[in-house]
């Protein structure tokens, strides 16, 4: 199976889900943290802590998906945080040639926004690619995973995959470190116009870009955050996300 088919199970697995609404009403406003730093002033239009109960922030008004497939886990967990005292893990067991996958999503309609998280790695990957971050077109139309690439031996790499043009980077130059909290963000243009565009910023450093091309059919937008893959070592994988937001912006 390619891998622009075994992604559409996701996507179609998602839409028939109950309270998965394909756009969201502006909820509340907070801090946008551009590079993880609140005090820009700037205004969120979601953001997820992880201090309250569960996963409450992601789904309490019905706008928001999780996601699990196979031996794929999600938990809040007290271990590590960004911020505050609580984070989540996204954990996958590879080793069967079988998809596995721990994904939180949120749905929002949005022409241009940035969309942000906070990951560690507590140990260094080997996965030929390993979806960590993905923005799709609404609940069914798959268009870009920002993935992590770790060649044996090499250290690991963000990089970008189109659906379905497959990739259209190669590896960031800057290594994605190990055992730290990295802030990843994505600066989207969601249009069916030429000059849509999708730039990938790494603890605030422009590292990937799509360049101009029709990104999108509309501005509905569906922003995941996991871990998606067939292979990665150590296996089980468990991998640390927190402080997850949306704002307003442009690439």
């Amino acid at each position: 199976m390619t891998r622009a088919a075994w992604c559409w199970t996701l996507l179609v697995t998602l839409s028939a889900l109950p309270g998965c609404a394909r756009t969201v009403t502006v909820g509340h406003e907070d801090e946008l943290a551009f590079g993880g730093d609140a005090s820009t002033g700037e205004d969120l239009l979601w953001s997820a802590h992880h201090e309250g109960s569960a996963f409450d922030e992601w789904l309490g008004d019905g706008q928001g998906l999780q996601f699990t497939e196979r031996r794929g886990q999600l938990e809040v967990t007290t271990e590590r945080a960004h911020t505050g005292t609580h984070a989540f893990t996204a954990t996958i067991t590879t080793g069967d040639n079988e998809l596995q996958q721990a994904m939180m999503g949120r749905n929002i309609s949005l022409f241009e926004g940035r969309y942000g998280a906070w990951y560690l790695l507590p140990e260094a990957p080997r996965a030929d690619y390993w979806v960590i971050m993905k923005l799709s077109n609404g609940s069914d139309t798959d268009r870009f995973d920002i993935d992590i690439e770790a060649k044996a031996g090499e250290a690991a790499y963000l990089r970008l995959f189109e659906h379905s043009k497959e990739w259209i980077t190669e590896p960031a130059s800057v290594a994605f470190p190990i055992g730290r909290w990295v802030h990843v963000e994505a600066l989207y243009r969601a249009t069916p116009n030429p000059d849509g565009r999708l730039i990938v910023l790494q603890d605030g450093e422009a590292v990937l870009d799509s360049g101009a091309r029709a990104t999108a059919d509309d501005e509905r937008v569906t922003f995941f955050c996991g871990s998606t893959s067939r292979s990665v070592a150590p296996s089980p994988f468990r991998l640390f996300i927190d402080d997850v937001s949306i704002g307003p912006g442009a690439p």
